[in-house]
Order: structure tokens, then sequence, then C-alpha cells
């Protein structure tokens, strides 16, 4: 029978040495899965553990034979598993793993459970472990501490190794030495197959409900040895991986056995001998496998990512450690970043990245023999730019002015905005000496513009990440041109109307020498230069409160045949207005179509008119898109004399006309019940306030319906607003101008997003303008004069060009039609 060494002897009648103890901590859960996975392991194993490591050397170690040089190959991994079992129906209530690392110590893995049924907890307060030789086959005569220690004295005359180890309720790892294992055993082991037997017995505590404070023993037994357990993020596993044996061979014996996958034989003389074999060192420990996933890894900043490594494993071991780099410095388990309170979780807290950047996320996982293995995933944030947002107290205004800018509604999603730069000039060049330069970095700015001009002020505001996002607005410092002439031919001007036909503005008006209608469109969209006026229609004395509009892309006018006393409509043949088609008398019923206005209602022309034979306020509208046929005149207000100084607009899509009732003389609004027209509502009296409402003027102003217009009895300029988009509910009027007998022949548009009015200051003679300081018409500055060269301004029509406004009218003095515009 052959022997180990003597050094192999001496060890066995030594304490084990190297105890590393380590304490405290809370105890393990035991996942979903885990009792299924270990009830299924062989009863037989239910005891005491007998491994005898001999036969083959997994992984190739040199070969142990009786002829060869070389040491005996030492196994790596695990060794044995062991169940802790309570006396409570024999209830496993935790785990013992033996396992040998690649620096040849024993190491112990404990691990205790939650009882999951009553809610109590275990803590392990006493381990011993027995470690001894293992008797040949057949020779045990006991199981269980005191047979098993019966039968090491009986067979081999000393006793086993008894080691307690400290109070542990969490995973510990203690090490034992196993050179010096086998250098204690020597010859008197007595043993040709000789192995180690190992067994383990604790004590604990069980705390909680049923069982506070009562201490119990456990008893720890053993898988077979070709199942092993190990665990895993997904609970316990059970696989197969064979036996784990140590070659049972003299250590000082000189042979070399075949090496390789058997490592000497079955206990023999380990084979022909040889030159020790290539295996390698026999079963040495597998490297990990690091995994990494992430739930997203590209997206704008703040980027919330969740990482999972529990898809790392370790082949023959267990993984023991989890070590994070977040930022993708390439150093772990830093403090302040997360990374140093993710360590040891396979599934770390939500990690926030709130700087744009790419990333290398590092994970390094270390197993039960310390060795590691990383991996990286790169996550890519992205920074969402600012959003920059600027408005100004004017767009347009006369110069000089002072425009105040606001930026303080620009936001960074994604962080902060950390500098603002300026070019309110719009010449391209930011942060210039003077204004810009001190506003710089401010969200708010001033400028002032004294030069008339057209300028593009800009803002550039920059982020904490170095994005940039610019907004411009167009600025107009301007002022009215002196005006021009554009008919003196003869007595001129009469009942004018100013609109823009095919992007360039023109005129329709009445020629009181010769009694015809004529038109006039200017030959640039600026109305810097005119072309030849034309005759509209010339039959008879025609053209009178003469309305133009622009109708399927061509002029056409709306007016009085005071030869017949009929209302009539002609539109012209070309987009110039050069010639024009033949006049349709719209209605004939009597004495009608004085103070009549044309406008597109649902997208055909319709035309409001007074009935002067009845006194009637009337509607008519075509039956087409151009005007070439008409449908028959409604009588809409029929209460008393009414119906003077009609206006026409759509208002919410429904036809609308504001009016003088000149039987109560008071402005009156009314709005039909459908898109057409073909049903009207009762007529409302806005202002009843002594002889007013003559010279009304209707416009849609920021959505809802208003109406300029003069107090004869002051021989003010008024104004209101309706309180809703259909103009069923007036405020009371504003009085805009009171400087003498004003108003007269208001004419009322939006300009650049608020009420303006053109009128005649017949006190002054002049004519006049004024545009209100807010959207709604709430507040108004003092009116500003535009042409006092004698008496003008009578029959005036404001217009909005592509540049601004522009007005026409008659210079009463001369007789003359006259335009004028606002620069640039």
């Amino acid at each position: 029978m052959r022997t180990l060494g003597r050094s192999f002897y001496l060890y066995c009648g030594l304490a084990l040495l190297l105890l590393l103890t380590a304490c405290g901590g809370d105890s393990q859960r035991l996942e979903p899965g885990a009792e299924e996975s270990l009830a299924g392991a062989d009863e037989s194993s239910r005891d005491a553990s007998h491994f005898s490591w001999r036969g083959r050397g997994h992984g190739g170690g040199p070969g142990c034979g009786n002829g060869g040089d070389s040491d005996c190959g030492r196994p790596t991994g695990d060794i044995a598993e062991l169940g802790l079992y309570s006396g409570r129906e024999d209830e496993q209530i935790g785990t013992v793993r033996l396992a040998i690392d690649d620096r040849q110590r024993l190491i112990v893995h404990t691990r205790v459970y939650e009882r999951r049924g009553d809610g109590g907890r275990l803590e392990l307060q006493k381990l011993r472990l027995f470690i001894g030789p293992q008797a040949p086959a057949g020779q045990h005569s006991g199981h269980g501490r005191e047979g098993w220690q019966r039968q090491m004295q009986r067979d081999f005359g000393w006793g086993p190794y008894v080691h307690e180890l400290c109070r542990s309720g969490r995973e510990d790892v203690f090490r034992i030495d196993l050179e010096e294992l086998e250098a204690g055993c020597g010859e008197d082991c007595g043993a040709e197959e000789l192995g180690y037997f190992f067994a383990v017995h604790a004590m604990g505590e069980a705390r909680g409900p049923g069982h506070r404070g009562r201490s119990e023993d456990w008893d720890a037994t053993a898988w077979t040895p070709e199942t092993r357990v190990r665990f895993s993020e997904n609970g316990w596993k059970s696989y197969d991986d064979g036996s784990l044996v140590f070659p049972d061979c003299d250590p000082d014996d000189d042979g070399g056995g075949d090496g390789g996958g058997d490592g000497g034989g079955d206990g023999g003389g380990g084979g022909d001998g040889g030159g020790g074999g290539d295996g390698g060192g026999g079963n040495e420990n597998q490297a990990p496998l690091a995994s990494l996933r992430s739930d997203q890894n590209t997206g704008p900043k703040p980027l919330s990512v969740n990482f999972d490594a529990s898809a790392s494993s370790d082949p023959d071991g267990s993984l023991v450690d989890f070590e994070w780099d977040f930022d993708g410095n390439n150093v772990f388990n830093e403090a302040g970043n997360g990374e140093a309170a993710a360590r040891g979780q396979a599934q770390p807290a939500t990690v926030v990245y709130t700087s744009a950047g790419s990333f290398n996320v590092g994970l390094r996982v270390t197993d039960n023999s310390g060795a590691s293995a990383q991996a990286s995933l790169q996550i890519i944030v992205s920074n969402t730019p600012p959003e920059v947002r600027m408005n100004a107290s004017e767009t347009w205004a006369d110069a000089p002015v002072v425009v105040l800018f606001d930026a303080s509604g620009s936001v960074d999603p994604g962080g902060n905005i950390v500098d603002y730069e300026w070019d309110m000039d719009g010449n391209g060049s930011f942060n210039e000496s003077g204004f810009e330069a001190d506003s710089r970095g401010s969200a708010q700015a001033s400028f002032e513009y004294t030069v008339i001009g057209l300028y593009n002020a800009a803002l550039r505001i920059t982020d904490d990440d170095g994005a940039q996002a610019s907004v411009s607005l167009e600025i107009r410092a301007g002022g009215w041109s002196s005006g021009s002439t554009l008919d003196s031919a003869g007595f001129t001007g009469y009942h004018c109307s100013l609109t823009q036909i095919a992007g360039r503005p023109a005129i329709a008006y009445f020629d009181n020498s010769n009694d015809d209608l004529r038109f006039v469109r200017a030959n640039d969209p600026g109305g810097a230069s005119w072309g030849s006026p034309v005759i509209a229609d010339g039959a008879g004395s025609v053209g009178e409160y003469c309305s133009l509009a622009e109708v399927d892309g061509l002029a056409a006018i709306a007016y009085y045949d005071d030869t017949n006393d009929d209302l009539r409509y002609v539109r012209a043949l070309d987009s110039s207005g050069s010639a024009w088609g033949a006049a349709l008398a719209l209605d004939s019923s009597g004495n009608v179509g004085q103070f009549c206005s044309l406008a597109l209602i649902s997208g055909q022309p319709a035309v409001s008119f007074y009935d002067l034979s009845n006194g009637d306020l009337r509607y008519i509208r075509a039956l087409d898109s151009t005007g070439s046929a008409w449908g028959a005149g409604l009588g809409i207000d029929s209460s008393g004399n009414t119906g003077q100084y009609s206006s026409l607009a759509e208002v919410g899509g429904q036809p609308a006309v504001s009016y003088f009732d000149v039987g109560g003389a008071n402005l009156r609004f009314i709005r039909a019940l459908d898109a057409v027209g073909s049903a009207w509502g009762s007529g409302q009296t806005l202002d009843s306030s002594g002889s007013t409402g003559q010279f009304s003027s209707l416009a849609v102003i920021s959505g809802f319906p208003a109406v300029a217009y003069q107090h004869g009895g002051s021989g003010d300029l008024r104004y209101l607003r309706a309180l809703d988009a259909s103009g069923s509910a007036w405020p009371a009027p504003s009085v805009i101008d009171s400087a003498g007998v004003t108003g007269l022949y208001a004419s009322l548009k939006e300009v650049f997003g608020r009420p303006a009015i053109a009128y005649n200051d017949n006190s002054l003679q002049d004519l006049r303008y004024v545009r209100a300081l807010d959207a709604a018409g709430a507040g108004w500055p003092a009116p500003q004069t535009l042409d006092a060269s004698g008496f003008s301004g009578a029959f005036c029509s404001l217009g909005l060009l592509p540049g601004g406004p522009a007005v026409a009218y008659q210079d009463v003095s001369n007789a003359d039609l006259r335009f004028i515009l606002h620069l640039p």
C-alpha cells in the first residue's frame, strides 16, 4: 500500500494554520426556485461528505506516477457543496461550499438563508469545520461527527482537526493552506487510496415569530461529488461538472505518469512514468465571464441608464465582486459618482448622465479564486440645443424709436444658458462696442433706432455644453414719405379705395370732372412709381362710393351708378387692370348702391349697400368666385332709415356689417346666421351716445371684430372692439382723437398686429394716422399728421402693403388723387 510523504503526514497532526475570519452582515434570501433545485439531490448525499481525491486530475496537471519527476497536480475549483439542515423536518437553511483556489488554498464559503414561511431570520453563530484523511472505501463504521471521529481514531490513530469559525450571517470566505495540509500527513496515514473527509457542524440562532432567541444545531451534509450547485443572480442552479480529485501519490515520488487527462492513473503506479506530461498544472481556475448590458445606449441629456451585469458568470466557481466605471475614465469604484455605491451589485441603481459626451462604461467581475474579467459598452449622450425665444416692444415704429428686447423666455432642456450675444443693428456682427457689448450675457437689452430702415436684430445664446441657437426679428424703424400725386387731371380722387392687386398697390376712385370710375396701379410692390390711370367704367355718371377688392386674382370694383341709381360691379380682364369687362347692374330696385362695401365672403364677392328709396341696409353675394353672376339682394336691416356708411367684412366665418343708423343716429352692427349671408340676425346698437357712427369702418383685429368711426355730435374719432370673435358682446368705445372736428373718412386696418386708423382732421384739414400701443387697441399714442399741405385727407383709404401701411386720399385743395406710404 502506497503512502504519502512524511511532510503530508505531519500536517494531519497539526491544526489548520491559516484561518481568515469574517463577521457580520445581513443574511441572504433564498431565491425563488432554490428549494426545488436543491431538493433534487440524491438523498444518500444527506450525510457527512466523503470525497476521495484520486484517479483523475481534471485539466491535466503534471502526471503523478511511479517513475516521473513532477509534482502531483492539484485541483482548483469546487470540491464539495454541503447543505446546512435544521431539525425542522430536514429544512435546508444554508450551504457550505468548499473549493480550492489557484494558490492552493482551501476556500470555505458559508451562506445562511432567511426563512420564508414565517418571516424569521437565522443567524450563524458558530461553525466547526472537520477535516481529516478519508479511510479506504468500505471502512466507515458510522456517520455523523462522533462516528466519524471514532472511525478516524480507530483506523489512523489520530483525531480530526476541528476549527471553529466566527459568527457570520453572510457569505464568508475562509482560506486554509493545502500545501501545509499535505505536508502534515506523513507515512502513518496508512491508506493506499488516501483522500480527505470534510464535515461541518454549525450552531445558530433563530430569531423572529415563533422561535425568538432559540438556539439550534445545524448539520451539514454534502451533495454527491458529481453534482454541484452554485449561486447566480437568477437563483440557484444545478450543474454537473464531475468530481474534482487529488492524485493519490507520494509528493516525493519522481515518477512522471502519463500527464494530461487522467493525472496519474487510479491510485496505483500512475502509468508508465515519463517526463511528467504537459497537462499544465491540474485543474487551473477558469476566468469568469463578464456580461454588460444597458436599457439604452444613446439619447439627449439628462440620460438615465440602467445597467445589468446579471448575465455574468463563472464557469467553475462563483462571482464575488462587481466593480463599475460609469464615467469611462478607466478608474473603478470612484467615490461621489455612484461607482463606489454600486460595487458588488450586478444591477446598480440608475445612472443619470447630465453632460453630453461619449462614455466607455466598464464592468469588472471577480470570482472566488481572485480571477477577474472585464466588459464595456459605449454610452453616447447628446446635447439638445437651447431654444431661443425673443420678443421686442416694437417691431414697427417711426424713427427715432427705442426698442426693448426680452429673451428671458429662452430655455435649455438639458442644462443652462451661459451666454447671450446681441446684434441689434442687424449688420451680422455680435457684441459690437456700445449697446451690444454692454448687453452681452443679459437676457434683456435695448437699442435706439435713429435712422429709417429695416433691421434684422439677432440674438445668439450658448448653453453649458457649447451648443448654440439664434433668432432674429425684423425691426422696422420708419417714417412716412412726403406723399405723391397720382392723378391731377381735373377734379378727381373722390371716394378712393386702396388695396393690393396681384402684389402691387392699386386705387379705385371717382373722377368728378368726367363722372368716370377710374383705376390706377403701381409699377412695383412698394408703390414707388405708378402707371397711368384707366377708365374702368365711363357709361354715364358712375363711380361714387367705389370699393375695390381683389377677386380671383384680378381687380374688381363695386360702386354707385348715379345715372340709373343702381348698384354696379365691374372686374378687370388682366392683372394690371389695363382692360376691363362689361359692368353689371347688381340691384336696380329703386335708388340703391350708395355707401357700398365690397368684400370676399366664403370665397365669393359680396356687397353691403344703402337702399335710399326704402332707407334699408341691403346685402348681395355673387353665385361664383369671379362675380359673373349674382343672387338677389336682401334687406338685412329695415328698422327705420338705416344703412349709411356700411362696411362689410367676414367675421368668424360669416358676413357682418357695421353701419350708421340715420333715424336713430346710432352706430350699429349686424352679422349673418350662416356663412354665405342667406339669413341674418338682429342688428345691435354699439354706440348711441348722440349722433354717432358716421364713416364706420369694420375690420377684424386680433381675431375679434372692431369698428373705427366718427362721433358726429362731438366730432371725435372713436374705436371699439368686440369681446368675442362673433361680435355678440361689445365694450364701451374709446375716444382716440378729440382735438376739434376729426375722424372723418375713418379707415381701419390691422397693421403689424395692431389696429391703425387713417382719417381726416376737418378742423386742421389734415390727413392723420394713429396706431394702437397693443394688439387689442386698449391704449393709443398721440396721432401723427401725414399731410398738412392745404386741405388734405378727404376720402382716405388705409391699406397694408408688404413694406408697411399706405394711404390713398384726396387733396381737397387741388382736387387731386394722392398716395403716401410708410418707409421702409
